[in-house]
């Protein structure tokens, strides 16, 4: 049976990454395999599977990739919070083996696509709409009008909004004062930022829904996907915001429990 390929990618921000990048490469080599270094900006699509060792951002950077070629990712918290990571770093050798004796279980998890001035890209967590300060005069408060399917359900004065899926519920959208969703709930989230009004509170619709965003003033606005800027917008320029064809698959425990998680990583108050 031919062998598979197997791909690994380390983020540099911490040193101590290397050592764990060296421990995994040794214990697959116990199975007989050689894993491959990926790079973002040279993604090598033929690889089967992905060990990322770093933070949440690490594992972001690649969901473009992982979702177009439908390869599993398997994550090593290299970084602090390590929300989106299976496992720890001194978890290497106990990962390595789960995957050889194929005792890990898939774990898919939807995806945003976000369209806006002829580009699209998708997101894990959240796209975010927000006022912009760079090279503009005046910071104004902004005037989003927000569609769904079409109908305008909200006019949102106030900092941005904060469209995420439940991966991203626990993420922005939990600080700016969203709820937490199941992983399995096929709901996004829209959050207003910092709204200057009393009526304005987080809702959750149907992932099947089409999310429009427009603003209808002169404010500068910047539309970002997982904290990466996409483009700007203003006048009548429309954000369209959906479910993305694929999803992206993490390999998990068996036993994996997203709530045992979120008390691990968040503390026992969110329980």
């Amino acid at each position: 049976m031919n062998k598979i390929k197997i791909g690994v990618y380390k983020s540099n921000r911490k040193k101590s990454n290397n050592i764990v990048k060296n421990e995994l490469v040794k214990a697959h080599a116990e199975y007989g395999y050689s894993p491959v270094e990926i790079s973002e900006t040279d993604f090598d699509s033929d690889i089967k599977c992905l060990f990322i060792i770093g933070g949440d951002g690490t594992i972001l950077n690649f969901a473009k990739h992982l979702s177009k070629y439908s390869i599993p990712v398997i994550g090593i918290n290299g970084g602090r919070l390590g929300f989106l990571a299976e496992f720890e770093n001194n978890e290497v050798l106990e990962a390595v083996k789960l995957f050889h004796d194929n005792l890990l279980k898939k774990d898919a998890r939807t995806l945003l696509r976000v369209s806006c001035n002829n580009k699209s890209t998708v997101a894990i967590n959240d796209v975010l709409v927000e006022r912009v300060y760079k090279d503009v005069p005046e910071a104004f408060v902004l005037t989003l009008q927000v569609t769904i399917n079409d109908t305008v359900i909200d006019t949102v004065k106030g900092d941005g909004i904060i469209v995420s899926t439940p991966t991203g519920s626990t993420a922005y959208s939990l600080s700016a004062g969203g709820s937490i969703i199941d992983p399995k709930a096929e709901a996004f989230s829209i959050t207003p930022i910092c709204a200057h009004s009393m009526h304005n509170r987080p809702i959750v619709v149907s992932s099947a829904s089409k999310i429009g965003i427009t603003c209808i003033d002169n404010s500068a606005c910047g539309v970002f996907a997982d904290g990466k800027y996409i483009s700007a917008i203003s006048g009548s320029r429309k954000v369209v915001i959906k479910k993305a064809k694929k999803k992206i698959i993490f390999l998990r425990r068996a036993d994996s429990d997203f709530y045992k998680k979120l008390k691990q990583k968040f503390g026992k108050e969110y329980l």
